[in-house]
């Protein structure tokens, strides 16, 4: 399956133990992401409301994840980090349907603030 990205940015991460189980980003529909699994391979797509690239890409992102679930996870995080309940509403009225994350995962991996 070939992937298209539109404008968003994608990082692919691997091996990541930067923090604890219980101190990993929180997730919109509950805990928090687990970053103590070394195996575990993640694919973090930055969007927006305004991006329409962004969102015409989604289904392809929730096929993907989808067809590779157990070997790869794909993450949403909104790049304008909105409350949680208007990123759910914004997820909802556009029908995404990868997790999301409401916490911008950066700091948790030592990465620079946003530059795009």
């Amino acid at each position: 399956m070939k992937l298209r990205t539109g404008a968003s940015i994608c990082l692919l991460l691997a091996g990541l133990t930067a923090c604890s189980a219980g101190d990993g980003p929180r997730l919109l529909d509950g805990g928090r992401l687990d970053l103590q699994d070394p195996s575990q391979l993640i694919f973090l797509n930055y969007w927006a409301v305004w991006c329409g690239p962004c969102i015409a890409e989604m289904p392809e992102l929730a096929t993907f994840a989808a067809a590779h679930a157990g070997q790869v996870r794909v993450l949403g995080v909104n790049y304008d980090a909105p409350p949680p309940e208007q990123l759910r509403q914004d997820a909802e009225v556009l029908r995404v349907r990868i997790e999301l994350l409401i916490d911008d995962p950066r700091p948790n991996w030592a990465m620079p603030d946003r530059t795009f």
